[in-house]
């Protein structure tokens, strides 16, 4: 999992069939803080609100749009409006699927932190990047 931003909008590039449960279940393994207390809460809130209004792109174009577009790139780049370069970077392979972060519907604390804290986005990624998801 990494998370990456194009212009003011944040994505994360993860396998297939993300589910928010299963995240939940791989932070509380990986993080390794004391049950219970605020820390763990607090980061668990924040991870949790990163990806509570998540679009699976792949998903949604599987669904809806598979007859309209050839391909999922295609799909990226003409309905998404992701630039061609980026699309390429992201280097996608059939069982991974780009998530949309909507942060601004999560909480404001969250697209603040998104927004205006560049070390921020290093130290989520960094802990994502570890869980196999």
């Amino acid at each position: 999992m990494k998370i990456f931003s194009i212009g003011t909008r944040y994505y994360c590039k993860t396998i297939c069939g993300f589910a928010l449960p299963q995240f939940e279940a791989c932070l509380d393994e990986h993080l390794g803080m004391r049950k219970g207390s605020f820390a763990e809460q607090r980061t668990k809130q924040i991870f949790c609100d990163l990806f509570l209004y998540a679009r699976d792109l792949r998903q949604e174009y599987t669904d809806y749009y598979a007859q309209e577009y050839d391909n999922f790139e295609q799909f990226l780049y003409q309905k998404e409006l992701l630039n061609k370069p980026d699309i390429e970077e992201l280097e996608l392979t059939p069982d991974q699927t780009v998530l949309e972060l909507r942060t601004d519907l999560c909480s404001y604390n969250v697209k603040t932190l998104m927004d205006y804290e560049e070390s921020a986005r290093k130290v989520i990624n960094q802990v994502i990047e570890e869980i196999d998801l």
